[in-house]
């Protein structure tokens, strides 16, 4: 749930840098928010529901469009008649509108690129800040402005509200000239200040620890490029994966269509428009469509996405004391895939036995005439279904034409030595039908 102190909605801020005591408490009691919230998938309800171009009924895991844009200069922006001077501000810090622009624009494209999130830049009429509903042709779903929040230096930078609220933005414009207009890495201190609190507008809490792997951690990430593996799952779990875009592919009728059989590699991050793939949920499957010609060969590799990482719920303190466990992302579903026929239903080959974590391969098949066929990804991990807030991402590797036994790169003959070493490490062990953690505060995680 969002916070509300007389009758204002509270927003979450991040910081830069240790702050003052006078700070830390305030930010203290602004962060007393419900522990379930900052959760790794947060309360599946925190998030859009409603947008101005998809209008109300939004479901969980399904794709969205997202306006966004840029307040009017005057228009109050902090809830203390402060009225926003973000324009001016970046205007001289940039010598152009157009080039802060095109950073922040940089931003929704890498959301976009990682989700099934679709964004557009629109004008703004100056409408009341934060909570007025986006209107096509009129002003964003998302709207950011920007003031002297608590002056230069270290402290807080920006503070953003959830979705029921607007999901609006505010930058603290004092600190355009030391953190904002520094231009190391190509801007990433102003471009992951504003992938984090887009976080929070995307309905995401904070995490902890400050171990600089999350773009969610309370205070700004600065050695890595606008989100981490947790973040990402995050977001395909609210809104789904960046194949889904312009609608589920739940079934063979609304599949993916990749056009001409060819080689290629989904969710693995190489194409730049859609990077990731995923099963948001143990209930959640993706379907695929393929044209091949009569004798044409195929063959898969479905390849679970992971890293292992650290986590703890934000704890009002700005990380300050949690206790850590720590997550194997790529470890959460037994994953499968079938090639199906030309119906969408009859199995020509499957690949189910490999376990969590491991690879799915699916050797050379030769189709017997030219069509249309389908891969379905899935997963059977019943023990997941009665807990169902997981989310796996993976990578498809399709090979045409496939080879008379698929070669299987080096890194994968390991895989069962590598799966059953991060399962005695990070301690995940079988008990009364569930996948549970062991370490840390022995809390199942989610990813």
């Amino acid at each position: 749930m969002e916070r509300i102190e007389n009758d204002r909605p509270v927003p979450v801020y991040c910081v830069r840098g240790p702050i003052t005591p006078e700070s830390t408490e305030f930010i203290r009691q602004i962060l007393s928010l419900d522990e379930s919230l900052t959760r790794f998938n947060g309360i599946d309800s925190v998030r859009w529901t409603t947008t101005a171009t998809d209008g109300p009924g939004i479901a969980l895991g399904q794709p969205i469009t997202l306006t966004w844009s840029i307040v009017q200069e005057g228009v109050n922006v902090d809830g203390s008649g402060t009225p926003s001077d973000l324009k001016a501000k970046f205007d001289a810090a940039f010598g152009s509108r157009a080039a802060w622009k095109d950073l922040l624009q940089e931003v929704f494209d890498q959301w976009e690129a990682k989700t099934g999130i679709t964004y557009v830049h629109v004008p703004d009429d100056g409408a009341t800040f934060p909570g007025s509903d986006g209107v096509l042709g009129q002003r964003g779903d998302i709207r950011i402005g920007g003031t002297d929040i608590d002056g230069s230096g270290d402290g807080i930078i920006a503070f953003n509200y959830f979705p029921a609220s607007g999901g609006d933005m505010v930058i603290d414009t004092a600190n355009t000239d030391d953190t904002f207009s520094i231009a190391d890495d190509n801007f990433r201190l102003v471009k992951n200040t504003v992938s984090h609190e887009h976080g929070h507008g995307l309905g995401f809490g904070h995490v902890c620890p400050l171990d600089g792997t999350k773009i969610m951690e309370p205070r700004l990430a600065d050695d890595f490029d606008h989100s981490g593996h947790d973040d990402i799952a995050n977001a395909n779990r609210k809104y789904a994966d960046a194949y889904e875009s312009n609608g589920r592919n739940d079934s063979f009728a609304t599949a993916i269509d990749l056009g001409v059989g060819i080689t290629q590699t989904l969710g693995d991050g190489s194409d730049p428009l859609r990077q990731i793939a995923g099963l948001d949920s143990v209930f959640d499957e993706d379907f695929y469509a393929l044209n091949l010609a009569a004798g044409d060969s195929i063959s898969f590799v479905m390849r679970p996405q992971g890293t292992t990482f650290s986590f703890a719920d934000d704890n009002g303190q700005l990380c300050d004391g949690v206790e850590t466990s720590a997550l194997a992302s790529g470890l959460v579903m037994d994953m499968s895939i079938q090639f199906l026929d030309v119906d969408g239903i009859s199995v020509l080959a499957q690949a189910v036995t490999s376990g969590v974590g491991a690879n799915e391969f699916i050797p050379k098949t030769v189709v017997p005439v030219s069509g249309t066929y389908f891969v379905r990804v899935f997963t059977s991990d019943q023990q997941l279904a009665s807990d169902d807030d997981q989310v796996q991402l993976y990578a498809l590797d399709i090979d045409v034409p496939g080879l008379d036994t698929l070669l299987i790169p080096a890194v994968n003959r390991w895989s069962i030595f590598a799966t059953a070493f991060a399962l005695l490490v990070i301690g995940i062990s079988k008990l009364s039908g569930k996948r549970q953690l062991l370490s840390g505060d022995d809390r199942k995680r989610c990813v």
